[in-house]
This record gives C-alpha cells, sequence and structure tokens, in this order.
C-alpha cells in the first residue's frame, strides 16, 4: 500500500501539462502513487506524460494511467482515480497547475504528527506576468468548516488538501461541472473529525490557462450549475440533518454568488436556481456575514428588486402604449 495516491484528471491541457508533471515527479517523497484519468483528452496530453515519464524511470512502477471511454468532467474522473487508488491518503491535482517540491512529504508529516483526517495549505496564483500569495486565515484544528467554506475562509478548491482515503468511502463524487469542488470538500470537512491548517504555500494554480472552465464565463452556464449544487446540497444536508443550521449560509451564498453577475436578470436567475433563496432574511441570518457585509448585500438586494419591479412597470407602460 503506498501512504499518497497522487490523482489527476487530464482533459485538454498539452500546453502546462509537462511542467504539472515534472513538480510531481520530482517530489522529494518515494512512497506515492500516481493515477493519471485520461478523461478522453484531444489534444497531445497523453503523449507528453508518456514522454515525460521516460525521463523518471523510478516513477513509472508507481504510475496508473487509466484511459475513459468518454469524457465525464472533473467530478467523474476524479472518482475513477479514487476507485483505482490504494494510498492511504488521498490528493487530487488538476493538470496544467504545479506544486513546490515538497508539498507531498509536507502535508503527509503534518498529518500524520497530528493524526489529521485532512491537512490543507496556502496556494498561488499564477498569472502570466505576476504571482499572487493566498493566505488561508486558519485557526488549529480547523472548526465550523461547512460555515468557513461558505465564508470564503476555507477555499472550496479539492486540490488543496489532503485527506485520508477512508473519508472518501462517506462522500459522492459530482456529475456536474460548475462548483464540483464545493460539494466535495464539503462532504470531505463534514466527516473528517481533524482538519489541520499548514500556513505555508505549496500549490499553484495556474490562471495563465486561457483554455479552464474558470476562463469561459457563462452566466447561463453559473446558473445551471448552482441549480444542481444547490440540489446536491440541500440533499446532502437534510439526509444529515443539519440543513435547518446551513439553510440561510447556503441561501446567503447562492444571491452572493450571483448578485454581481445577474445584474437586472438578478430575480430570474435566483428563481431558476431555487426561488426559495428569493429573500434578502438569508443575507441579514447568515452568521458568516459581519454588520457592513450584510448590509452590503441587502442593499444590493433591494436595488436589485427596485430596478426589477421599475423594469416590470416600464414594460406594462410599453405594451399599454400598443394598445
Amino acid at each position: 500500500m503506498y501512504d499518497i495516491s497522487i490523482i489527476v484528471p487530464i482533459y485538454n491541457t498539452e500546453k502546462y501539462i509537462e511542467k504539472c508533471l515534472v513538480s510531481l515527479f520530482e517530489q522529494d517523497y518515494d512512497n506515492i502513487e500516481y493515477i493519471f484519468v485520461n478523461d478522453k483528452t484531444m489534444d497531445n496530453s497523453m503523449q507528453i506524460l508518456s514522454n515525460v515519464l521516460k525521463r523518471y524511470p523510478n516513477r513509472e512502477k508507481h504510475v496508473k494511467i487509466i484511459n475513459k471511454l468518454k469524457n465525464e468532467g472533473l467530478g467523474q474522473a476524479r472518482k475513477t482515480g479514487f476507485e483505482n487508488s490504494t494510498g492511504k491518503y488521498i490528493i487530487h491535482i488538476d493538470s496544467d497547475d504545479w506544486c513546490e517540491l515538497d508539498m507531498i512529504s509536507s502535508l503527509y508529516s503534518k498529518a500524520k504528527e497530528e493524526n489529521a483526517d485532512i491537512v490543507c495549505c496556502d496556494y498561488f496564483e499564477n498569472y502570466s506576468n505576476k504571482e499572487i500569495y493566498v493566505k488561508q486565515n486558519l485557526k488549529n484544528p480547523i472548526k465550523n468548516s461547512t460555515s468557513l467554506i461558505y465564508k470564503y475562509t476555507l477555499w472550496p478548491m479539492v486540490w488543496l488538501y489532503l485527506a485520508k482515503k477512508d473519508l472518501y468511502k462517506n462522500v459522492e463524487f459530482a456529475d456536474f461541472s460548475y462548483a464540483e469542488d464545493n460539494y466535495l470538500t464539503t462532504q470531505l470537512f463534514y466527516c473528517s473529525k481533524k482538519s489541520i491548517h499548514i500556513n505555508f504555500g505549496y500549490y499553484h494554480y495556474n490562471r495563465a490557462n486561457e483554455h479552464s472552465l474558470t476562463k469561459k464565463y457563462d452566466i447561463q452556464k453559473e446558473i445551471d450549475g448552482l441549480r444542481v449544487l444547490d440540489t446536491k446540497l440541500r440533499i446532502f444536508f437534510k439526509k444529515k440533518n443539519i440543513w435547518e443550521r446551513y439553510k440561510s449560509q447556503h441561501f446567503s451564498f447562492i444571491i452572493r454568488s450571483i448578485a454581481p453577475k445577474a445584474k437586472m436578470d438578478f430575480f430570474k436567475a435566483i428563481e431558476e436556481i431555487n426561488p426559495d433563496a428569493n429573500s434578502v432574511k438569508h443575507i441579514i441570518k447568515d452568521d458568516n456575514l459581519g454588520i457592513i457585509k450584510k448590509a452590503f448585500y441587502s442593499l444590493i438586494f433591494i436595488k436589485m428588486l427596485w430596478l426589477f419591479c421599475l423594469a416590470q412597470d416600464l414594460k406594462t407602460i410599453f405594451k399599454k402604449s400598443k394598445l
């Protein structure tokens, strides 16, 4: 059995994957299992993997390559990797990102030292012309993790977390693309008995990839994604009998996610996602928000409502003028 399984979904990242692979194969820790999931990539990513792997013969016997018959997205690619893993701990890495060479050894050492179920770290956002350090302001051990995810204090990106494989036996992998990380990490932290944060940036999140999902913004896709995420999380919370505890935080998250982007179609977007979220009371009841943020988002909500009502009146006037 390996200490760690690194799961890497691969889909159309030929421009960046070599840097990712080198950073993984040159980790200063040996007992690693590498699982590469070819999610029906349409470029030369797999050939690059083959070429790079030849430069690291000491890693070849620790590598599994799984070729999927069709593209199913990140969530299901991660699931396929998990189902073929044997490591005591799991970490997911995106194939257009890269890691510090002591990332795995540092996270795993901390996990053993603290007997932790999850260990997380800070990260860097890497653009074509700059690098930004992103710090997670967390206290150890991490408590109230679900609230912290909704507060954007605990980032939901799954590649930040080394987690015990046993935790994954109790979670469902996403069968949708938008915010699939949120769904997975919320479940993982709920199952974790002890989660620890390392105050150091080990991961490099590639923001220069013009083809990544985060670059291809589409308001309707976000609405559709939030609707699925909302449904999945409500089912999960209700199953665990914690829905009432997180209800306002959850709906507040939906409002805050869509408000700056939907503009005049804000209320239409909320209705599409979940009509129950269409109330300013969720902002007011959200314990994650301080007074200033509650006032800020409440004013946005009221402004959107006023604009919506004004638009409806103008439509009525316009229709009557046509009679």
